[in-house]
């Protein structure tokens, strides 16, 4: 019989990890600065990595945010058909 006294979820052998590497934001960023209407799953099928991970470093690790050109706090509204803007800005890159 094998007793377990922990009773905290123990990582699961089919649980993907993120690993973001310097190299992936840097090429995350150097995409997003080229062309600031490229979508998450343009940046994610241009490097070969999961939506997840792309998306994890756009908004997460760089804190890029989605806004209209010209938007104001108010009426700044995450669509397709935005720009990406500084973290904290509603200025476009």
């Amino acid at each position: 019989m094998n007793c377990v006294s922990s009773v905290t979820d123990s990582p699961r052998p089919g649980q993907a990890h993120r690993i973001v590497t310097p190299e992936a934001i840097a090429a995350v960023e150097a995409i997003v600065k080229e062309n600031r209407r490229v979508t998450v799953n343009e940046i994610a099928a241009h490097l070969d990595m999961s939506y997840g991970s792309a998306y994890h470093i756009v908004h997460d690790v760089l804190q890029f945010h989605k806004c209209k050109v010209g938007a104001t706090p108010a009426d700044c509204r995450i669509e397709t058909t935005a720009c990406w803007c500084l973290p904290g800005t509603f200025e476009t890159l």
